[in-house]
């Protein structure tokens, strides 16, 4: 369909080590200025084939050259990591080749995964390389028998601030501060994306606890229990879609949330109706609401769900009812 192109970001010398990458049009037009992959002459002022191949040598060193300096910065004594001790002991207790013992201090190289890192640990008696693993892995539920296994920290890591009411960006620069390796935001949505599904579960679990629990001390209740105060039921509407809406085409596994088309006014309304009704299909029936004094939602849960439904005014709407009626 189109052809592969590379974007010029960088200087001149970095030409010789372009790679090929997707790119995307906006409107017909290219968002910046690329290449084609295929092999073009990058010197064409040059004329002497001595000239270009030291000119790219020299390139090249010098990125080497860079890389090294970086692995040496980047050492894996430095810095703080999060460890699974007995884990890590476990894998230490023997080289996978010649059943010896292995130690920590022979390690020569540390891959990075987010919070997770691979440590390769040469055996003192044969040359075999052992990845340890700082800690354990799973594969995520969509893709059970093939792919990369996911580092159980990062999972953990998304669950803890989605917790704490953090947002991915506070949590990188938390856990930056603490001078432990870095996690992209990518890797953060897509490990709670993962746990997404499962705390929408918890929660409608812990709503129908809360449901039984209000109905055993009374025989009615409403979608915050009248006698216990705790949440018995809850709702989420979506009216667009980010992926929907930047993807041209959507890929498989897409999980769009869009079940709203009306209005973002209606969206209250559609809830309170859909809410009251999924609490009347487990045996409980709701008398009365409190609410703010919006007519429309009243409005519509007498007519859809219960004519004699009766409403009250929460205590912030009272409060300035009455002293707007005192003043």
């Amino acid at each position: 369909m189109f052809g592969r192109f590379v974007r010029v970001t960088s200087l001149w010398p970095d030409f010789a080590m372009l790679k090929p990458a997707t790119f995307r049009r906006n409107n017909g037009k290219f968002d910046g200025k690329y290449v084609t992959s295929r092999k073009i002459n990058l010197f064409p002022k040059i004329q002497d084939e001595e000239m270009q191949q030291d000119f790219v040598n020299e390139c090249e060193n010098s990125h080497v050259g860079d890389l090294q300096n970086d692995n040496q910065e980047l050492d894996w004594r430095q810095g703080r990591r999060v460890v699974e001790l007995g884990y890590l002991a476990d894998q230490l207790k023997q080289c996978k080749n010649c059943s010896s013992p292995l130690f920590l201090h022979n390690c020569d190289e540390e891959k990075k995964c987010g919070l997770g890192s691979i440590l390769y640990v040469v055996c003192q008696n044969c040359p075999y390389r052992n990845p340890i693993f700082t800690g354990k892995r799973h594969r995520p539920t969509e893709n059970k028998k093939k792919g990369m296994q996911v580092w159980d920290i990062n999972t953990k890591l998304s669950l803890a601030y989605v917790d704490a009411g953090m947002g991915p960006v506070q949590t990188v620069n938390f856990i930056t501060a603490l001078n432990l390796p870095t996690v992209s935001i990518t890797t953060l949505k897509s490990r709670e994306r993962e746990i997404g599904k499962t705390l929408e579960e918890y929660a409608k679990w812990s709503c129908q606890k809360a449901l039984e629990k209000e109905i055993a001390l009374s025989k009615t209740c409403n979608v915050t229990g009248e006698t216990t105060g705790k949440c018995v039921n809850f709702g989420l509407k979506y009216g667009d879609c980010r992926k929907c809406d930047r993807v041209d085409e959507k890929g498989d596994g897409h999980d769009c949330r869009i079940n709203h088309q009306g209005s973002a006014k209606s969206m209250e309304s559609e809830l309170a109706v859909q809410m009251v009704k999924e609490i009347q299909k487990t045996g409980c029936e709701v008398s009365s609401i409190t609410m703010d004094d919006d007519s429309t939602t009243i409005a519509r849960l007498r007519k859809e769900v219960n004519a004699e439904i009766m409403k009250f005014s929460d205590r912030n709407h009272v409060r300035k009812k009455v002293s707007r009626d005192l003043s």
